[in-house]
Protein backbone atom coordinates (compact mmCIF):
# COMPACT_ATOMS: atom_id res chain seq x y z
CA UNK A 1 0.00 0.00 0.00
CA UNK A 2 2.85 2.42 0.86
CA UNK A 3 4.49 1.62 -2.46
CA UNK A 4 1.28 2.40 -4.39
CA UNK A 5 0.81 5.66 -2.47
CA UNK A 6 4.41 6.72 -3.08
CA UNK A 7 4.15 5.88 -6.78
CA UNK A 8 0.92 7.88 -7.06
CA UNK A 9 2.43 10.82 -5.20
CA UNK A 10 5.53 10.85 -7.41
CA UNK A 11 3.36 10.63 -10.54
CA UNK A 12 1.20 13.57 -9.46
CA UNK A 13 4.25 15.69 -8.64
CA UNK A 14 5.90 14.74 -11.93
CA UNK A 15 2.91 15.69 -14.07
CA UNK A 16 2.22 18.89 -12.13
CA UNK A 17 5.83 20.02 -12.54
CA UNK A 18 5.51 19.83 -16.31
CA UNK A 19 2.01 21.23 -16.75
CA UNK A 20 1.85 24.68 -18.29
CA UNK A 21 -0.84 27.28 -18.47
CA UNK A 22 -1.25 29.07 -21.79
CA UNK A 23 -3.20 32.25 -22.39
CA UNK A 24 -3.74 34.68 -25.24
CA UNK A 25 -1.36 37.59 -24.75
CA UNK A 26 -2.50 39.65 -27.74
CA UNK A 27 -4.73 39.43 -30.80
CA UNK A 28 -3.84 40.87 -34.20
CA UNK A 29 -6.52 41.18 -36.88
CA UNK A 30 -5.36 40.00 -40.29
CA UNK A 31 -7.44 40.56 -43.42
CA UNK A 32 -7.78 37.98 -46.16
CA UNK A 33 -9.75 35.06 -47.49
CA UNK A 34 -9.03 31.37 -47.47
CA UNK A 35 -7.81 28.95 -44.85
CA UNK A 36 -5.06 29.89 -42.42
CA UNK A 37 -1.93 27.79 -42.19
CA UNK A 38 1.61 28.45 -40.92
CA UNK A 39 3.13 31.44 -39.13
CA UNK A 40 6.77 32.48 -39.20
CA UNK A 41 8.54 35.17 -37.21
CA UNK A 42 11.41 37.22 -38.58
CA UNK A 43 12.92 38.04 -35.18
CA UNK A 44 15.62 40.28 -36.66
CA UNK A 45 13.16 42.62 -38.42
CA UNK A 46 10.26 42.03 -36.00
CA UNK A 47 7.89 40.83 -38.72
CA UNK A 48 5.23 38.12 -38.55
CA UNK A 49 4.47 36.20 -41.76
CA UNK A 50 0.96 34.69 -41.88
CA UNK A 51 0.04 32.29 -44.69
CA UNK A 52 -3.50 31.72 -45.88
CA UNK A 53 -5.23 30.92 -49.14
CA UNK A 54 -3.03 32.26 -51.90
CA UNK A 55 -1.13 35.05 -50.13
CA UNK A 56 1.09 35.86 -47.18
CA UNK A 57 0.46 38.85 -44.92
CA UNK A 58 3.49 40.50 -43.32
CA UNK A 59 2.78 42.21 -40.01
CA UNK A 60 5.07 44.64 -38.21
CA UNK A 61 5.19 43.33 -34.64
CA UNK A 62 6.01 46.78 -33.26
CA UNK A 63 2.75 48.29 -34.56
CA UNK A 64 0.63 45.14 -35.17
CA UNK A 65 -0.18 46.51 -38.65
CA UNK A 66 -0.01 44.70 -41.98
CA UNK A 67 2.88 46.24 -43.91
CA UNK A 68 2.90 44.00 -46.98
CA UNK A 69 1.01 41.28 -48.78
CA UNK A 70 2.91 38.71 -50.81
CA UNK A 71 0.52 37.57 -53.59
CA UNK A 72 0.54 34.62 -55.99
CA UNK A 73 1.50 31.94 -53.48
CA UNK A 74 -1.18 29.46 -54.53
CA UNK A 75 -1.90 26.92 -51.82
CA UNK A 76 0.60 28.64 -49.51
CA UNK A 77 1.81 26.64 -46.53
CA UNK A 78 5.20 27.07 -44.87
CA UNK A 79 7.50 30.04 -44.61
CA UNK A 80 11.21 29.90 -43.78
CA UNK A 81 13.15 33.04 -42.89
CA UNK A 82 16.81 33.31 -43.93
CA UNK A 83 18.07 36.61 -42.53
CA UNK A 84 21.66 35.88 -43.57
CA UNK A 85 20.46 35.72 -47.20
CA UNK A 86 17.83 38.47 -46.83
CA UNK A 87 15.26 36.00 -48.20
CA UNK A 88 12.10 34.18 -47.22
CA UNK A 89 11.20 30.83 -48.78
CA UNK A 90 7.47 30.13 -49.15
CA UNK A 91 5.97 26.80 -50.22
CA UNK A 92 3.25 27.05 -52.88
CA UNK A 93 1.39 23.75 -52.60
CA UNK A 94 -0.90 24.20 -55.61
CA UNK A 95 1.93 25.39 -57.87
CA UNK A 96 4.42 22.70 -56.75
CA UNK A 97 6.89 25.52 -56.24
CA UNK A 98 8.80 27.58 -53.70
CA UNK A 99 8.61 31.37 -53.88
CA UNK A 100 11.76 33.23 -52.87
CA UNK A 101 11.05 36.72 -51.53
CA UNK A 102 13.25 39.67 -50.51
CA UNK A 103 12.90 40.28 -46.74
CA UNK A 104 13.20 44.07 -47.09
CA UNK A 105 10.94 44.79 -50.07
CA UNK A 106 8.76 41.63 -49.90
CA UNK A 107 9.04 41.39 -53.68
CA UNK A 108 9.28 38.08 -55.48
CA UNK A 109 12.86 37.24 -56.45
CA UNK A 110 12.10 33.92 -58.10
CA UNK A 111 9.54 31.12 -58.14
CA UNK A 112 11.29 27.73 -58.28
CA UNK A 113 9.38 24.70 -59.57
CA UNK A 114 10.08 21.53 -57.60
CA UNK A 115 9.79 17.85 -58.45
CA UNK A 116 7.77 17.02 -55.34
CA UNK A 117 4.01 17.34 -55.08
CA UNK A 118 2.20 19.84 -52.84
CA UNK A 119 5.13 21.18 -50.76
CA UNK A 120 4.09 22.02 -47.22
CA UNK A 121 6.42 22.62 -44.28
CA UNK A 122 9.80 24.22 -44.91
CA UNK A 123 12.84 24.84 -42.73
CA UNK A 124 15.95 26.92 -43.19
CA UNK A 125 19.05 26.21 -41.13
CA UNK A 126 21.97 28.59 -41.42
CA UNK A 127 25.16 26.54 -41.66
CA UNK A 128 28.46 27.92 -40.43
CA UNK A 129 31.53 26.44 -42.07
Amino acid sequence: MKKLFLTSLVSICFFNCFSQDYHVAKKINVAGDGGWDYLAVDAVNQHLFVSHGSEVNVIDLKTDKTIATIPDTKGVHGIAIANDLNKAFITDGKDNAVSIVNLQTFELIEKVAINGQKPDAILYDEFFS
